[in-house]
């Protein structure tokens, strides 16, 4: 087997930018909408022209360049992928992100997703490769593939991975409880479910070898809010 290598369709990046904007968008409304609420109900002067004045603009700055930057840093990811298929194995690189090589007696699994996508699996999910839609030549790309193992359907995602995906929302909801409620069990409880889910996301994004550098790095941040949810806890529940 000659070495081959696969990349993006660039100009299939539109596929992806609808994407971010599809998924990022109601949760960043959502966040905006709890951002607001928050700052209503701690701010003494919540009725005053100005409270509103300010916080709509800030919020809407702020929605605007999240969107833009995610968009930008999912860009430069997508446009450096490059998948390299040999004898020895496959090898995904790109952009600040770790590099992820499988040797093929260590894949166990290869998925194709109904939208055209791969995964192929080895011992865990940092073995694992994962294979955009938009790969050039997906045929060949296929035909490749199939020498190492047969590819299958992708089979059906778990009710604990399909739950995961409501972790930003519950997020929001527990630190809404934390930073408004005044009842001490309420605190306690959702502080403690918060801190957890940010520990745990944390830890997860500087373990993965999917996520590239510059948002592990943006991740470390999440310290300043926990630090935040501790000192509240503490005032509410200790004081």
């Amino acid at each position: 087997m000659s070495v081959l290598q696969f990349e993006l369709e660039k100009s299939r990046f539109g596929e992806v930018q609808k994407m971010i904007i599809v998924r990022g968008m109601p949760l960043l409304v959502l966040a905006m909408m709890v951002g607001v609420g928050m700052s209503y109900f701690n701010n003494s002067q919540q009725d005053t022209p100005s409270f509103w004045l300010v916080m709509i603009p800030l919020f809407l700055v702020l929605f605007g360049a999240g969107i833009y930057r995610g968009i930008q840093r999912q860009k430069a990811l997508f446009f450096s992928y490059r998948l390299i298929v040999d004898e020895q194995g496959i090898t995904r690189e790109q952009a600040n992100t770790p590099i992820i090589w499988l040797a093929s007696e260590e894949i166990q699994e290869m998925n194709k997703d109904a939208n055209g996508s791969y995964a192929v699996k080895g011992r865990s999910i940092n073995q694992t490769i994962l294979i955009p839609a938009q790969i050039e030549n997906p045929a060949a790309l296929e035909k490749e593939l199939t020498r190492f193992l047969p590819v299958v359907a992708s089979p059906r995602l778990p009710v604990t991975t399909q739950a995961l995906r409501l972790l930003p929302i519950a997020t929001l909801v527990l630190m809404v409880l934390v930073y408004v409620s005044t009842d001490k069990i309420v605190v306690a409880i959702s502080g403690t479910l918060l801190l957890g889910f940010l520990s745990y996301s944390l830890v997860v994004t500087q373990w993965s070898k999917h996520i590239d550098g510059k948002t592990k790095k943006g991740m470390w941040l999440s310290l300043i809010v926990i630090a935040s949810i501790l000192a509240v806890m503490y005032a509410k529940i200790i004081i």
